[in-house]
């Protein structure tokens, strides 16, 4: 069976923007959203191996839903700068890695992979949309031709792929995400649903009243506060359902079964890779790291793989600080290291080269790339000491447990009889 793969662009880019802070490239431009977009890419093509691929961007400029709802979006703070200047890097790496871009004015990029979603799954392909958004899980079914829809969050690793999988995920099917989202709301994108309404009303209302039209219908019946809330939204309800609706019916400029993985241009990432430090990549695109390139230090949801600069004559001489580190794990390559806890316990801990350096998953790790003039035997990692281990109670039978609270109140009661004066004796 065929495979399509949609990516939704703009939720990777933005999270791979906020996953991997304070990368630049040798000309001092961030990076971040561009390495992280491309690394996913690149590892979703290598585990997936897909027939059909491609991305979809959301563009500058007012949509349909702009035109119902003029405040749609209006509580959102402007793009980043230093995103925006990204983000035709991005579209331009994710062109040369063979994926094609396809967008449209005056719909979102969810209107254009549902489209495509949709089109493909009912021509018999099995179509895997790469996504964050909960709003893309009204679109998961199955068709009778064999095709169907599911979605993968790459940084996740989550699925859903059927009706129970959603139920679980959300406590209502496929076919009623729609009505959930419009009595919910969603305060991202400005959509006021019904106050202190969360996904558990939602899912009751739903439960007892099949659709919103049945919610609707029976807000009479909803007591309590929480039913006073209900009645004050009805007139608002129906736009909202149109306004988390994803658009399966946009007219697009290629089909579906046209969006082929293309050969990657092996020129144009080569030039992209090296221009912003991208030295990983480039060793795997052609097995050495471009000369005069610096490896760049990511520190990336947890977990750190710290690169080496390659000065002089091929020393390694990585610094970097961390703490509250975790387990150990089986070590890397020597060119591509993860620092982790070592077996010592003291404060600080050296390594002379990059083959002794242990690889953990650190968490609440802080990357400092710092070029240093020492030698690699020189480099030391600070580590946060151990916390002090409280000692164990003695819980034998011949051992009276007394807590501390009690003996400092018996010694405040004999200091404050002590301290009470004694009546005059009585004279005979």
């Amino acid at each position: 069976m065929p495979r399509l793969f949609l990516i939704d662009g703009s939720s990777q880019m933005y999270r791979a923007y906020h996953a991997i802070r304070g990368l630049t490239g040798p000309d001092g431009r961030s990076t971040n959203a561009v390495y992280g977009f491309s690394t996913m890419l690149r590892k979703l093509i290598a585990d997936w191996s897909p027939e059909y691929i491609a991305a979809s961007f959301d563009l500058a400029g007012p949509t349909f839903r702009d035109d119902l709802h003029a405040e749609y979006k209006a509580n959102r703070a402007p793009m980043p700068s230093d995103l925006a200047e990204q983000v035709p890097l991005v579209r331009e790496a994710c062109e040369a890695l063979g994926v094609p871009v396809l967008t449209s004015d005056r719909f979102e990029a969810d209107d254009v992979i549902g489209t495509l979603a949709l089109q493909a799954a009912r021509e018999g392909t099995e179509v895997t949309i790469s996504t964050s958004d909960k709003d893309f899980a009204q679109l998961v079914r199955t068709f009778d031709g064999g095709g169907s829809i599911r979605l993968v969050n790459t940084m996740s690793g989550s699925v859903m792929d059927d009706d129970a999988s959603v139920i679980a995920k959300f406590g209502v099917g496929a076919a009623q995400i729609i009505d959930m989202l419009a009595l919910m709301g969603d305060a991202i994108d400005n959509i006021k649903g019904v106050d202190k309404c969360g996904p558990k009303t939602a899912a009751k209302w739903l439960a007892e009243y099949g659709t919103l039209e049945g919610v609707i219908a029976n807000a009479d019946r909803v007591g309590g506060k929480i039913g006073e809330n209900l009645r004050g939204a009805l007139p608002r309800l129906p736009l909202n359902r149109e306004l988390v609706t994803i658009k399966t019916d946009v007219q697009l400029d290629a089909p579906a079964k046209s969006m082929t993985l293309r050969e990657r241009d092996v020129d144009t990432l080569r030039t992209l890779y090296a221009r912003y430090g991208f030295n990983a990549a480039l060793r795997e695109l052609d097995g050495t790291p471009a000369p005069g390139a610096t490896e760049r230090k990511v520190s990336m949801r947890g977990f750190a793989t710290i690169g080496n600069d390659q000065t002089g004559a091929g020393r390694l001489r990585p610094i970097i600080t961390c703490g509250n580190a975790n387990t150990l794990a089986p070590a890397s390559a020597a060119t591509d290291t993860t620092i982790g806890t070592p077996r010592s316990s003291h404060a600080t801990t050296a390594w002379t080269d990059a083959t002794s350096m242990p690889t953990a998953p650190i968490s609440g790790l802080t990357v400092t790339a710092v070029p240093s003039a020492r030698p690699p035997s020189a480099v030391r990692v600070p580590l946060r000491r151990p916390a002090r281990i409280a000692r164990p109670k003695d819980t034998s039978a011949n051992v009276r447990q007394v807590p501390r609270t009690s003996i400092v109140r018996r010694q405040a009661n004999v200091v404050r009889r002590k301290s009470v004066a004694r009546p005059p004796a009585r004279l005979p």
